[in-house]
C-alpha cells in the first residue's frame, strides 16, 4: 500500500520506483493468482485471499486516484484471467447458472 502512495509522490525519481515496484508487484500478482501459471491450488488460494480484500478494502477505497486505478486494473486483469471454466473446474467451485 506504501508502493502505491508513493506513486503519487512530488519528486519524479521516487514516483518512477514508486510505478517499477507496482508494475512488479502486479506481475508477480497475477502469475500466483492465476490458475494456468500457479498449478498449486492451496497456494493460489492463499494468494486470492490477501490479495483480493486488501484490493477492496484498502486499494478501492484510497484517495489517491493513482491508488484507485491500479487498483481497478489489478482487479480487472485477475478477474480477466480467471474467467475460464477450466479453473472452476480445478478449484472446484459451483457454477451458479448450472442447473
Amino acid at each position: 500500500m506504501t508502493t502505491l502512495g508513493l506513486m503519487d509522490d512530488q519528486k519524479d525519481s521516487v514516483k518512477l520506483a514508486a510505478f517499477q515496484l507496482a508494475k512488479t508487484m502486479k506481475r508477480l500478482t497475477l502469475k500466483l493468482g492465476n490458475i494456468y501459471t500457479n498449478g498449486n491450488v492451496i497456494e493460489l488460494e492463499e494468494v486470492l485471499q490477501i490479495v483480493i480484500p486488501m484490493i477492496l478494502d484498502d486499494c478501492m477505497k484510497s484517495t489517491m486516484k493513482a491508488v484507485k486505478f491500479f487498483s481497478v486494473d489489478l482487479l480487472f486483469d485477475l478477474v480477466k484471467t480467471s474467467q475460464n471454466q477450466n479453473m472452476m473446474n480445478k478449484l472446484k467451485l459451483p457454477n451458479k447458472y448450472e442447473r
